[in-house]
């Protein structure tokens, strides 16, 4: 997709960006905590799916595009909620290198 495509009146779905905590429990470890790190519009498009065999089990992911404004602090370790389900981020560009629009390659339906 093309940056000069984009209009903001495509953002329609609300999603959430979420980004992990590493909280350290009583036993010396540690416990990863998710918590929303931004409430953003979007415009997500599932893009194509797949069975795979991983750990002698059978996944099936879901791959989505998904267009936001553009902003510096979203990061491959994030994850997207959207509509009550988890994808996690695989990767984050700047379209055409414009500062405008990011558009995140998403996975659903995988450990994250």
């Amino acid at each position: 997709m093309k940056c000069c495509d984009i209009t903001a009146g495509m953002l329609r779905h609300p999603i959430i960006i979420e980004r992990q905590t590493k909280v350290k429990n009583d036993s010396g470890g540690q416990n990863v905590l998710w918590s929303t790190h931004k409430n953003m519009k979007a415009q997500v498009k599932p893009k194509s799916g797949r069975e795979r065999v991983y750990g002698m089990q059978l996944e099936s992911p879901l791959t989505h595009t998904i267009i936001i404004r553009y902003t510096t602090d979203i990061l491959t370790v994030d994850r997207v909620l959207f509509n009550g389900r988890l994808m996690q981020i695989r990767a984050v560009r700047n379209l055409e290198e414009m500062n405008r629009w990011i558009e995140l390659s998403c996975e659903e339906g995988v450990a994250l």
